[in-house]
């Protein structure tokens, strides 16, 4: 919108329209500036263009005076349709012959740890491709993978892009992530006609090792023929009728605003912002001290360059790079009052001098003209020769007031989002922190119900494994038992039994006498004293015992207790075990008890 602010008995009107290349160059300014005294406006239009070799254009298109509300709506037209012309939708769409990408290393460093060298070369070629527009950007497909100008060749992650205001040129810059050893910084641009579109990508591949570093530059080139696409020619170029003298009295010459005193340094701005040297080369830097009306004044400018540059600035700004120098961007630091700004010195080898040119859009001295600058704080206590009712001072104040008056709330705005953008992530913060919290709980309970488990499941194992040990044990104990009954048996089995009384043999299994009950031992060669037995109940007893201990009678030998006939006769039964025995026994011969005569 026209902007119209009023001071007095003067009126400016001012609408721009501004285009911005990639690199911020300005394309076109428009502009109405002075009201005369009779009321009118005087209106200027002008064209700004800047070409990539750095030369300018400047082309006035009208110069008039007219009514300030005419003046507005003749701004307003112009600014419309020359942001309207910029662009022109779908001028390259349609089939395009694909010439093959060509690739040129230039190897800097390298060891053999990186691999083979890169080599020179070039890949596909002569594909039919058809262009589509997406929005303001071109889609390349049909030549092998899709192709966007918003991309690099190589594909590596896109960091920045630009689109040039006429729409027929793209920028795009490419790098690998800051932590990835593998570094890779690619910038391509693509221009484009109505028959032929070019596209140059520059770039450097780097990686470090422990053995030593590699690293490389690449250049690769590609351009597309038309075959058929909707290009249309261009409209011819607008009559410009020549601008007719006004019927009014020219307004009195005014004089020249540096003619006056000069008011107090408030800008530095140094010439060139970049430039582009070989190793070994000079140039001087040109810094320059300006007021608020942009008149040059006098004072103190320090120049210094990077520590460990390979370059020397003295302080009349006189740059001196060593023959040795390698190739890289080394900044220059120019300060005045407290404030600084910087310059880009870019020094590269002689071969690769002429192509940078061209790519960086620098002019034949290797210089970008636009320059670097930045304001000066204001001298404390006030001064200088400005004065305090200086119009231009008052416009600046009252332009200040209303931005700021605009900037408050807007910072109270960004403000509030800030605090409800903190307390957002706090929340977040806690709630990951309960959740985290309770991740926590859930894996300790769980850790601790599986060693419980194990523990368990290993005492249950030790306990059958125990049990299973102590029955085999019992069961090897009961075995080997058993084993020496059977040899005790087999053995006794083998031996002659002998009643120590009476002297007669018997096999086993008898344990007892018969005749005398008395336990039967292992018969032996040795035929000693026998026993006696008791005349009452026949009991035999040891070598030694004289009266009977139940009847108290006095034992005799065995022959003199004879048997009766009787009891012969009818058999005799054991009451302890129930054998049965003939009636010549007395007593049983398994456990010794007295037999009994069966009824």
């Amino acid at each position: 919108m026209p902007r119209v602010s009023a001071f007095a008995k003067r009126v400016c009107i001012e609408l721009r329209a501004v285009s911005r290349f990639a690199d911020g160059r300005v394309c076109i300014e428009l502009r109405a500036v002075s009201r005369f005294a009779d009321g009118r406006v005087c209106i200027e239009l002008r064209a700004v263009s800047r070409f990539a070799d750095g030369r300018a254009a400047e082309l006035l298109l009208l110069g008039r005076a007219v009514e300030p509300s005419m003046a507005a709506i003749v701004l307003a037209i112009t600014a419309v349709s020359t942001v309207a012309s910029a662009q022109e939708p779908g001028f390259f769409d349609g089939t395009w012959r694909q010439s093959p990408l060509s690739e040129t290393y230039t190897v800097r460093e390298w060891n053999d740890t990186c691999g083979p060298r890169p080599q020179n070369g070039s890949q596909g070629g002569g594909e039919t491709v058809t262009i589509t527009s997406q929005g303001d950007e071109l889609l390349f497909s049909g030549g092998g993978r899709p192709f966007r100008t918003t991309e690099c060749t190589d594909p590596t992650p896109r960091d920045a892009h630009s689109r040039g205001p006429d729409g027929k040129s793209f920028r795009t810059h490419c790098a690998t992530p800051a932590g990835d050893p593998r570094r890779a910084i690619l910038s391509t641009a693509i221009t484009g006609g109505e028959n032929r579109i070019d596209l140059v990508e520059t770039g450097t591949y780097g990686v470090t090792l422990k053995d030593g570093r590699c690293l490389a530059d690449v250049r690769r080139t590609r351009n597309w023929t038309s075959i058929a696409h909707a290009a249309k020619a261009p409209p011819p170029p607008p009559v410009v009728e020549p601008p007719k003298p006004p019927p009014v009295v020219e307004p009195p010459k005014l004089a020249h605003a540096c003619d006056g005193p000069r008011g107090v340094a408030a800008k530095l701005e140094v010439r060139p912002s970049k430039k582009l040297l070989r190793p070994g080369e000079k140039f001087n830097l040109r810094g320059v001290l300006s007021d608020e009306a942009g008149c040059p004044v006098e004072g103190k400018i320090d120049y210094t360059a990077d520590k460990g540059a390979p370059l020397t600035v003295d302080g009349r700004g006189l740059v001196d790079t060593k023959a040795e120098a390698a190739p890289g961007e080394y900044a220059i630091v120019v300060s005045s009052g407290g404030r600084e700004t910087k310059m880009i010195v870019q020094i590269v080898a002689a071969d690769r001098y002429e192509a940078l040119l061209a790519e960086e859009g620098l002019d034949a001295e290797g210089e970008r003209k636009e320059g670097a600058s930045v304001a000066l704080p204001p001298p404390v206590g006030g001064g200088g020769e400005a004065k305090s009712d200086d119009p231009g001072k008052r416009r600046k104040m009252l332009f200040l007031a209303i931005v700021g008056s605009l900037a408050v709330p807007l910072g109270i705005f960004a403000f509030v989002l800030l605090k409800r953008k903190s307390r957002a992530e706090a929340a977040a913060a806690a709630l990951e922190a309960r959740h985290a919290e309770r991740l926590s709980a859930t894996k300790q309970r769980n850790d601790h119900r599986k060693n419980a488990y194990e523990a368990e499941l290993r005492a249950h194992e030790d306990s059958v494994r125990n049990r299973e040990e102590v029955a085999a044990r019992k069961r090897t104990e009961r075995e080997a038992a058993d084993a020496r009954r059977e040899a005790e048996a087999a053995a006794r089995a083998r031996q002659k039994l002998a009643c120590p009384v009476c002297r007669r043999e018997y096999e086993p299994p008898m344990a007892h006498c018969p005749e005398d009950g008395t336990k039967l031992a292992v018969a032996t060669a040795d035929e000693g004293p026998s026993g006696l037995v008791c005349p009452i109940c026949t009991r035999g007893f040891a070598v030694g015992v004289k009266v009977c201990p139940t009847h108290g009678e006095e034992l005799v030998a065995a022959t003199l207790v004879g048997g009766g006939g009787a009891e012969a006769l009818k058999g005799k039964i054991c009451p302890v075990c129930g054998d049965k025995f003939d009636g010549t026994h007395k007593f049983c011969g398994k456990d010794g008890a007295a037999l009994v005569l069966l009824n």
